[in-house]
């Protein structure tokens, strides 16, 4: 669902999707219209927000509790 974001720390919304697609396909040399497609998903992902600060990227990612 376009927008939704995430909800726990260990889910991925379409931002960091789009983000991983770019990275494939930024290694794949005969998919058409290749780095097109690489920056479009790109943008993309950028959409998505700002990087982590240094307190969340610290904090860890799962948290069992």
């Amino acid at each position: 669902m376009k927008g939704k974001g995430i909800s726990k720390k260990d889910e991925l919304n379409e931002y960091a999707a789009a983000a991983i697609y770019a990275n494939i396909l930024s290694f794949v040399n005969d998919y058409p219209d290749q780095w097109n497609e690489v920056a479009k998903y790109a943008k993309l992902a950028i959409e998505g927000g700002s990087l982590m600060s240094e307190k969340e990227l610290l904090s860890g990612f799962m948290t069992f509790l």
